[in-house]
């Protein structure tokens, strides 16, 4: 009976401590005492600007207020802003008149994930081929298309956009052979930011005066994989787009439906072969769906975390006069729960 009443009193207190443990491990405190002080809210551009912290938080996150780092913006996901379309191009071999006709360039608004002739039979295609910059003879180099605005679309859900390759049977010359290359779309908001649709989340600010080659930046260039190309064999499926094939990815087959084997990196080709007496060719090279107003979250920089520590001050340098509004996040956290609270300070930068 006394060893029944010893084992009683011992799980009665593993049982206290563990109770104990788990409301300390559930509960932090609410880091009210963190505060943001700055010595003024007016500077120069390259001034370097020092924010004065007090409370000693476990994590600190930073958003400047600058276009792709505002904390109002944190949790968005679409916004509507100007869609700039660029892509550079190189044509070989043939002497159909210039400019050429054997490549053209489309958008549709309702293929409906429809990678086969009957979806592109089915869909409706707007030809804007006009509103690019095309080699206007046979050489070595590649041209750059320009910036294609095509913000007209961005009402819609989702769009695609295509090349059609069209090439015609000559007992005596070649057909044209294409390559495409530095294919990039932007979504350029109000603010200025800019948020590329293929590629790597933000991509800067535009100045307004953007040239055809300032978005995206070329360290953030949309990726081949991004764009997710697909090629579509309308007619003569000995030659195609170097592509994949829908439903045959790169990681099944080297090789997409027409033989053609597949790349995983740009340029796209499409080569009909150096001799005349080719038979007609009709060949799409399509985009993934992308929709226009698409944006990704903007997000904050983590200045502190748990194992840093404690931060009296933050300094930071704007390099662009207008008015920010800089917010801190600090946070308590723990493995089940975490308490926030938000401090702002409105910086002017002349």
């Amino acid at each position: 009976m006394r060893n029944k009443l010893l084992i009683l009193l011992i799980v009665t207190f593993i049982l206290g401590l563990h109770i104990g443990c788990s409301k300390k491990i559930s509960t932090v405190d609410n880091p009210s005492d963190f505060n943001v002080m700055v010595n003024s809210t007016t500077y120069k551009v390259n001034d370097t600007v020092t924010f004065n912290l007090s409370g000693n938080p476990d994590e600190i996150v930073f958003y400047t207020g600058e276009p792709g780092r505002q904390y109002q913006n944190r949790n968005r996901y679409m916004a509507v802003g100007v869609n700039k379309l660029s892509f550079s191009s190189y044509m070989q071999q043939g002497t159909s008149k210039l400019p050429d006709s054997s490549l053209k360039l489309f958008i549709t608004t309702n293929l409906g994930g429809r990678y086969d002739s009957t979806g592109i039979a089915n869909a409706t295609w707007n030809d804007i081929t006009n509103l690019a910059k095309w080699p206007d003879s046979i050489g070595t180099t590649y041209t750059n298309s320009g910036l294609i605005d095509i913000t007209n679309y961005n009402s819609f859900d989702s769009v695609n956009i295509a090349f059609n390759y069209k090439g015609n049977l000559d007992s005596k010359n070649t057909q044209r052979k294409w390559s495409i290359q530095n294919f990039n779309l932007v979504n350029i908001l109000p603010d200025s930011s800019a948020w590329g649709l293929f590629t790597n989340p933000f991509l800067g600010t535009a100045t307004g005066v953007e040239s055809s080659t300032s978005f995206p930046t070329t360290t953030n260039p949309s990726t081949f994989a991004a764009t997710g190309w697909v090629e579509v064999d309308m007619l003569n499926n000995k030659n195609a787009w170097n592509v994949g094939t829908w439903n045959i990815s790169t990681t099944d087959s080297v090789r997409n439906s027409s033989g053609v084997t597949i790349t995983n990196k740009y340029p796209i080709v499409f080569d009909p072969g150096n001799k005349p007496n080719i038979p007609n060719n009709n060949d799409w090279l399509i985009t993934s769906v992308v929709n226009l107003k698409h944006v990704y979250p903007d997000v904050g920089a983590v200045v502190k975390n748990t194992i840093t520590p404690s931060l009296s001050n933050y300094q930071y340098v704007f390099v662009k006069p207008g008015v920010y509004t800089v917010t801190f996040v600090a946070s308590n956290i723990n493995v089940n729960t975490s308490k926030s609270v938000v401090r702002q300070v409105t910086i002017t930068v002349k």
